[in-house]
């Protein structure tokens, strides 16, 4: 028994395939999400592929599609469209969003209820009203045992 993985633009290449000859077909299509304002990722896949995607595949075969968690809706209901049955998920838990700096000897300090104490940088002349000294702000020095490791 011999395989052959196919890694290139399903869009050209499936018209170059015959009726019926794929056993499954595995995909990463655009979200539909812009990422990055990249108009490549302008919508999740044109009806027009995924019916030969249908028309390339055995009876049997199976389409495996990826997609974001808010597109996914569009792609089922594309790939739906042309006659796929949609018949199980998988699904990505993540959380999102990018993760923000944050000292975390303070983090421990603040949850711990104790009071943080300044140590002002006194090296530089005073800039401003806020707490500034040389356009740096004061140094927060953690003082619970905790915050300090």
């Amino acid at each position: 028994m011999s395989y052959t993985i196919i890694n290139d633009n399903n869009i050209t290449h499936l018209k170059t395939l015959e009726d019926n000859t794929i056993d499954s077909i595995v995909t990463d299509p655009p979200y539909g999400i812009e990422f990055l304002g990249k108009d490549w990722d302008s919508n999740t896949g044109a009806v027009e592929t995924w019916r030969e995607c249908l028309r390339v595949l055995k009876p049997g075969g199976y389409l495996l599609a990826f997609s974001a968690a808010r597109t996914y809706h569009n792609l089922a209901t594309n790939i739906e469209s042309v006659g796929f049955e949609i018949r199980d998920q998988l699904m990505w838990l993540y959380a999102s969003g990018f993760p923000k700096a944050q000292d975390i000897g303070k983090a421990i300090q603040r949850r711990q209820g104790v009071e943080e104490t300044k140590k002002h940088n006194h090296n530089a002349p005073r800039v401003g009203g806020d707490g500034e000294y040389g356009g740096k702000k004061d140094d927060i020095i953690p003082t619970s045992p905790e915050a300090q490791q």
